[in-house]
């Protein structure tokens, strides 16, 4: 009876054991998994950073590229913007 018990007990702390290491193992894999997206993350943050510093410059080059073509026909702004993505 005793020996019936205590095997009883060592197999549910082996269950309890093994879900313990599956929960383990898949927390070591989404760890590792974000790691990877830390680095992209803080070089994206870089990026957006460099982004946004170009921002007004690059809002102040479309504005007078709007205001020059703004008087003349579709056809010929058209070619001006080919040009101007050039």
């Amino acid at each position: 009876r005793e020996l019936s018990e205590a095997q009883d007990t060592m197999t549910v702390l082996k269950d309890s054991a093994a879900a313990m290491q599956r929960q383990m193992d898949a927390a070591n894999k989404l760890l590792t998994g974000l790691s990877g997206e830390n680095t992209r993350w803080t070089e994206d943050s870089k990026q957006f950073a460099l982004r946004r510093k170009k921002l007004v410059g690059d809002v102040a080059c479309v504005c007078a590229f709007v205001t020059y073509v703004g008087p003349f026909n579709t056809e010929f702004r058209d070619k001006l913007f080919a040009g101007f993505l050039a």
